[in-house]
């Protein structure tokens, strides 16, 4: 339920949110490989998704979320995934301006953290060798 909020105003805000997004360049060109350098991928992301973004954004979308983000592909189509990191970068992300039942919650920085380093980084798919992500934990990145 939307509960006051038309989904015509929530996407709008959504397209502000991103239209104000950085590349995910450094000013100086190198790239941003969060805490250690190692490489992030889809495994690294998901559960974080699960836990935040996938209430609204699921299928079919609640809340006026404008796409699903369940799986891999979804991220992808369009390049959602620089949405996406715009959105929690900026703290857009979650809405915790929402008024739904119950409240939605922001990101520990950790978890925003991860999703803006996988963004940064081009947003892997996850590996070839553990395609369902049943070996992979998630990844928290020290906050910055």
């Amino acid at each position: 339920m939307l509960n006051g909020l038309r989904p015509l105003g929530l996407l709008g805000a959504w397209i502000v949110a991103f239209g104000c997004a950085d590349n995910g360049d450094d000013s100086d060109g190198q790239e941003t490989t969060g805490g250690g350098g190692d490489m992030l991928t889809w495994c690294d992301v998901e559960p974080i998704l699960e836990a935040h973004c996938q209430r609204c954004h699921t299928e079919p979308q609640q809340n006026g979320a404008p796409f699903p983000l369940l799986t891999y592909e979804d991220t992808q189509e369009d390049e959602r995934y620089e949405m996406m990191g715009g959105a929690v970068g900026r703290d857009f992300m979650p809405p915790v301006w929402l008024d739904v039942d119950p409240p939605v919650q922001p990101l520990p920085c950790s978890e925003k953290q991860t999703l803006v380093t996988w963004v940064d980084q081009g947003a892997a798919p996850p590996p070839a060798n553990d395609p369902s992500c049943l070996a992979t934990s998630p990844v928290l990145l020290p906050c910055q």
